[in-house]
């Protein structure tokens, strides 16, 4: 995908988030929802033990949640952002955290997990393709990547900048691209070693009330979905899991 016409972006928003909030104690609802996918992978696998990764790990809030219902597994964690990292490392001190870019597929060394998790990254990024094919890559045979992000169920891909008019900088940031799914299934279609694929729509289960940062999410009341995520962009957030389990 060429976007020559776009600015290239920045992503700041991250380190002002994650550095000044720790959710480890306050489960998030999709961390719950992908926990209880993988305790079931294990249990259908009868593995009792294996190597997970979370790529984009921020501080380790889903390692955490993670590490107390998959206590036998091996957990790493791959973050962009060297201070988030350097913080994962803090509060995760049992989880490998690498400084590193999903885009980078020499992270690791192929067929390195049983298990990856990667959660609100692919809106980041101008093209998935790289991204997915790099944790494919890492990927075990019979493994299991778990995707959760905004994906549109009709076949447009959407890819987007934002910035506050109170920046007095102007730059303008990288997040909430929106991905068909349409297009994610004709890249993972391209790969012969995909065993499944399912998309599952995540429905919130409670309210967010609006915050400072109009770009954080909240939930509206919006025709059938009482808690119908948008953000400052006026957008409406459809989050899907994507599972993909390999041969």
């Amino acid at each position: 995908m060429s976007n020559k016409n776009l600015p290239l972006g920045v992503r700041e928003a991250d380190e002002l988030i994650y550095l000044n909030e720790d959710r480890r104690n306050q489960v998030k609802s999709i961390f719950k929802v992908a926990g209880k996918k993988f305790t079931d992978f294990a249990a259908k696998q009868n593995r009792r033990n294996g190597d997970l990764l979370d790529v984009g790990c921020a501080t380790g809030d889903f390692l955490h949640h993670i590490s107390t219902i998959l206590t036998g597994y091996n957990l790493s964690g791959l973050e962009v952002s060297e201070l988030i990292a350097l913080e994962a490392s803090k509060r995760m001190s049992s989880a490998s955290i690498k400084v590193g870019n999903v885009l980078d597929k020499t992270c690791f060394d192929e067929q390195s997990f049983d298990i990856i998790f990667v959660s609100g990254v692919l809106n980041c990024l101008d093209d998935p393709d790289p991204a997915l094919n790099a944790m494919l890559d890492w990927l075990k045979p019979q493994g299991l990547l778990l995707v959760l992000d905004m994906i549109n169920k009709h076949p447009i891909d959407v890819i987007s900048r934002h910035r506050s008019v109170t920046d007095t900088r102007g730059d303008w940031e990288t997040g909430w691209n929106y991905f068909s799914k349409r297009t994610l299934q004709i890249i993972l279609e391209k790969r012969d070693d995909i065993a499944s694929l399912k998309f599952e729509k995540f429905l919130m289960d409670k309210p967010i009330p609006k915050r400072d940062d109009p770009m954080r999410t909240w939930t509206e009341n919006f025709l059938d979905n009482q808690y119908q995520l948008v953000n400052g962009a006026n957008q409406l957030i459809d989050n899907y899991f994507v599972s993909v389990e390999k041969r």
